[in-house]
Protein backbone atom coordinates (compact mmCIF):
# COMPACT_ATOMS: atom_id res chain seq x y z
CA UNK A 1 0.00 0.00 0.00
CA UNK A 2 1.05 3.54 -0.65
CA UNK A 3 1.88 5.93 1.80
CA UNK A 4 1.43 9.03 -0.23
CA UNK A 5 -0.97 9.66 -3.50
CA UNK A 6 -0.49 11.80 -6.32
CA UNK A 7 -2.41 13.56 -8.81
CA UNK A 8 -2.16 16.51 -11.02
CA UNK A 9 -4.90 19.62 -10.47
CA UNK A 10 -6.53 20.96 -13.46
CA UNK A 11 -3.71 23.90 -13.87
CA UNK A 12 -1.45 20.85 -13.78
CA UNK A 13 0.37 21.35 -10.57
CA UNK A 14 1.52 18.09 -9.11
CA UNK A 15 0.29 17.10 -5.29
CA UNK A 16 2.23 14.30 -3.74
CA UNK A 17 0.57 13.32 -0.30
CA UNK A 18 -0.78 15.89 1.93
CA UNK A 19 1.08 19.80 1.58
CA UNK A 20 3.72 18.69 -0.79
CA UNK A 21 3.13 20.49 -4.53
CA UNK A 22 5.61 20.09 -7.60
CA UNK A 23 4.86 23.20 -10.51
CA UNK A 24 3.53 22.47 -13.83
CA UNK A 25 6.99 22.55 -15.46
CA UNK A 26 8.79 20.52 -12.42
CA UNK A 27 12.17 18.42 -13.62
CA UNK A 28 12.90 14.78 -12.63
CA UNK A 29 15.68 16.61 -10.56
CA UNK A 30 12.65 19.00 -8.58
CA UNK A 31 10.92 15.63 -7.64
CA UNK A 32 14.09 14.12 -6.26
CA UNK A 33 15.22 16.88 -4.02
CA UNK A 34 11.51 17.01 -2.88
CA UNK A 35 11.71 13.27 -2.10
CA UNK A 36 15.11 13.59 -0.49
CA UNK A 37 14.18 16.45 1.58
CA UNK A 38 11.02 14.50 3.11
CA UNK A 39 13.21 11.50 3.08
CA UNK A 40 10.21 9.28 0.93
CA UNK A 41 11.19 7.02 -1.72
CA UNK A 42 9.61 7.18 -4.87
CA UNK A 43 8.15 3.59 -4.61
CA UNK A 44 5.70 4.59 -1.34
CA UNK A 45 3.93 7.16 -4.28
CA UNK A 46 0.83 6.03 -5.49
CA UNK A 47 -1.89 7.50 -7.38
CA UNK A 48 -5.27 8.86 -7.23
CA UNK A 49 -6.76 7.64 -11.00
CA UNK A 50 -5.93 5.35 -13.08
CA UNK A 51 -4.15 7.61 -15.56
CA UNK A 52 -1.88 9.30 -12.99
CA UNK A 53 0.48 7.16 -12.90
CA UNK A 54 1.57 7.48 -16.47
CA UNK A 55 1.28 11.31 -16.71
CA UNK A 56 3.84 11.14 -13.53
CA UNK A 57 6.07 8.95 -14.96
CA UNK A 58 5.91 10.67 -18.66
CA UNK A 59 6.83 14.51 -16.96
CA UNK A 60 9.13 12.58 -14.15
CA UNK A 61 10.84 9.66 -16.29
CA UNK A 62 13.85 8.34 -14.63
CA UNK A 63 15.74 7.60 -17.87
CA UNK A 64 14.75 7.86 -21.77
CA UNK A 65 16.24 4.74 -23.82
CA UNK A 66 17.85 5.97 -26.78
CA UNK A 67 16.53 3.50 -29.05
CA UNK A 68 13.09 4.50 -28.40
CA UNK A 69 13.88 8.46 -29.78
Amino acid sequence: MSQYLAWPTSDGVWHIGTGLTLPLDASLADLNNLLALRHIDRAQIGFHRPNDEARFNEQFATAIDPSQR
